[in-house]
């Protein structure tokens, strides 16, 4: 059985220095992955249906993801989830396989499409077009560079390993 650890990058995980502590515990632990939320804008006044409150502090993904590898030797390192549509195709690409080949390999990627509508608002983003750009940004992510092999996590594809080459400008332009 493998093991995994949610929430590295928020709450008490939100303060750069206890989100190591704290992975470099579950790595000594035994645990397989380290696993990060996203919310890029928490919503501010709180609504019901969010679990939390608007000042709880929270890393960027990649950011945090980055962190953590410098600072640990075998412990996966997973996005659970990233929200791709809220996200630059191209950039996010380039920042995941960096992010892979600077922890050797260790990366998991989970992606999500999102739900919470005050987010998409404040970003600017067509909540109707998340499915759009969320394909978009897939396909950035498989075509990212020549840098390394990402493990993409979709609910559809259990696993799924990609090999990304050459960011196509065409696919970025069609429906950004």
């Amino acid at each position: 059985m493998k093991i995994g650890l949610f929430a590295i990058n928020f709450g008490t995980c939100g303060n750069p220095a206890s989100a190591i502590r704290v992975a470099r515990a579950a790595e000594a632990a035994g645990f397989e992955s380290v696993w990060t939320g996203e919310q890029i804008v928490l919503p501010d006044p709180a609504i019901p249906a969010f679990p939390l409150a608007t000042e709880t502090p929270m890393l960027d993904t990649t950011v945090a993801l980055t962190w953590i590898a410098a600072h640990t030797k075998r412990l996966r390192l997973a996005s659970g989830i990233i929200l791709v549509p809220l996200r630059s195709p191209a950039v996010l690409a380039k920042e995941l396989a960096s992010i892979d080949v600077v922890s050797g390999g260790r990366l998991i990627i989970g992606v999500g499409a999102g739900w919470l509508e005050p987010e998409f608002q404040a970003l600017g983003v067509p909540m109707e077009r998340r499915g759009e750009r969320m394909d978009d940004t897939l396909r950035a992510v498989g075509h990212s560079g020549r840098w390394s092999i990402l493990s993409i996590t979709v609910p559809s594809l259990p696993s799924a390993t990609w090999r990304p080459t050459r960011v196509r400008s065409s696919v970025l332009r069609r429906r950004l």
